[in-house]
């Protein structure tokens, strides 16, 4: 899939037409016509605008066609822990608790 189809894809995907994308991304609807056409190659700049407007797409996919077409969430810890598999502890935490 060429450049100016994932675009055209990202345009699509977000139910925008060509106007409102170029609105959106802080571009003149010239620009997009002309990118989507294949007469003019997609600037750094364009390209920079679309990412920084549509944070939720992949980068590596938009610039080189690899991956998925959306970033990957976040893990937001360092481990995976499902609480419903932890048991609880069995024996007193400290001394203080510990019964004589």
């Amino acid at each position: 899939m060429e450049l100016r189809e994932r675009i055209a894809k990202i345009i699509t995907s977000e139910g925008l037409t060509q106007s409102d994308f170029a609105k959106t991304i802080g571009t003149g609807a010239a620009t997009i016509t002309h990118v989507l056409s294949g007469r003019n190659e997609a600037s750094l700049d364009l390209l920079t605008k679309i990412l920084t407007a549509f944070p939720h797409y992949n980068t590596d996919w938009l610039l080189f066609n690899k991956g998925d077409i959306y970033k990957k969430p976040v893990q937001t810890t360092i481990f995976n822990v499902d609480e419903n598999l932890v048991e609880p502890k069995s024996e007193p935490v400290n001394e203080t608790d510990r019964k004589s």
